[in-house]
């Protein structure tokens, strides 16, 4: 009979047995793994430089645009003029915020629950298509503005 500290002892045991199967399977597949972290930094940087590429459009054509403090708190500390609608865009900052947190601790604990070639299939895959999306927005809008450097248009 198993009593509640012999489970505790043996749950113990099944997940140190598999960090080793995880440190031995990452050593197996250095590269994946490192095409994966590489993809994932990627993934970061491409949505973020979309975003600044689509706010230097918006700026780019609109000349007379404003800018005002969407953060309610900051607007107040430093005297900043506040957007009107400062609060709605602030909580769309915090939930796009906590959608990366989310993303990075899903990708983090996937990679580390990684042990068998099924598992780092549907990892890799889950990474590299979402580097696919997010590289074709960058691209997309760098090509977007280099055309409108470029033209004129």
């Amino acid at each position: 009979m198993i009593d509640d500290t012999n489970l505790k002892r043996l749950e113990g045991e099944i997940l140190n047995e598999k960090r080793k199967l995880h440190k031995e399977y990452v050593k197996e597949h250095k590269l994946a793994f490192k095409i994966m972290d590489c993809l994932f930094i990627l993934i970061i940087l491409s949505n973020l430089g979309a975003l600044a590429l689509t706010n230097a459009l918006v700026f780019k054509n609109e000349p007379a645009t404003q800018v005002l403090e969407a953060n309610p708190v900051a607007s107040e500390v430093h005297d900043y003029q506040a957007h009107p609608q400062a609060k709605t865009f602030f909580t769309g900052f915090l939930f796009q915020m906590g959608c990366y947190g989310i993303l990075f601790l899903c990708y983090i604990s996937n990679r580390a629950n990684v042990h068998t070639k099924k598992g780092l299939i549907l990892n890799f895959t889950l990474v590299f298509f979402m580097a696919f999306v997010c590289l074709t927005d960058l691209t997309n809008n760098l090509g977007y503005y280099v055309g409108r450097l470029l033209w004129g248009v």
